[in-house]
């Protein structure tokens, strides 16, 4: 699904390419892509990393905006996106939050640029800008076709606004052992689909 894109080599990404290339890695979230973001639709990554969902949409949407506030996984963002000519894109550099008075979030192994940089980790920390889901959709402008979540344990601390703002389909990824509160999937007034059955790492499709 990637074969036609160029990343930046990096510790971080090489393995999962890999994987993404034997269909092994998250392929629902490629499938849901498939299937809920139309031609020229409009996409939000919440958890960009370096891009690979964002440029992956990004061969058929309008525009997209990529939400990623670790810093070098966002340099690797904006590499990789400048390697393959992507335009359609605006990174937000803030982490989606509660609030818009800042968070610390830490490295995984003590390197940032991992996908598993959040705040739960024991790496270094690091405070990065925030902002609410109701000051991203303010800042877009626009009801988007899907949004996509994988925060890496944050996700309790503003799901419950995200889902008030957005009415979209919403694909959402909880490492529940990294959460920061228990999400109890069951109080959502929404209709809910659970997309896999790995118990660390639970997929939700939000309609």
């Amino acid at each position: 699904r990637l074969k036609r894109l160029r990343f930046e080599p990096s510790y971080h990404v090489e393995w999962i390419l890999d994987l993404v290339i034997e269909n092994k890695w998250e392929p629902h979230t490629f499938d849901i892509i498939d299937r809920y973001l139309p031609t020229h639709g409009l996409f939000i990554d919440i958890g960009a990393w370096c891009g690979m969902f964002t440029m992956y949409a990004a061969q058929k949407a309008q525009h997209i905006w990529a939400v990623e506030p670790d810093p070098e996984a966002r340099r690797l963002l904006t590499v990789n996106m400048a390697y393959n000519q992507i335009h359609n894109v605006t990174v937000v550099p803030e982490a989606i939050w509660c609030h818009d008075q800042g968070m610390t979030l830490y490295s995984h192994d003590g390197i940032f640029g991992s996908s598993m940089t959040g705040p739960t980790r024991k790496g270094d920390p690091l405070v990065v800008p925030t902002i609410t889901p109701g000051q991203l959709r303010d800042k877009i402008g626009v009801e988007p076709n899907l949004v996509k979540v994988d925060t890496e344990g944050s996700e309790s601390e503003f799901l419950d606004e995200l889902l008030t703002v957005f009415n979209c389909p919403i694909l959402l990824s909880l490492h529940e052992a990294e959460q920061i509160h228990p999400v109890n999937i069951h109080t959502i007034s929404r209709s809910v689909i659970r997309l896999n059955d790995i118990d660390s790492y639970a997929e939700y499709l939000i309609l």
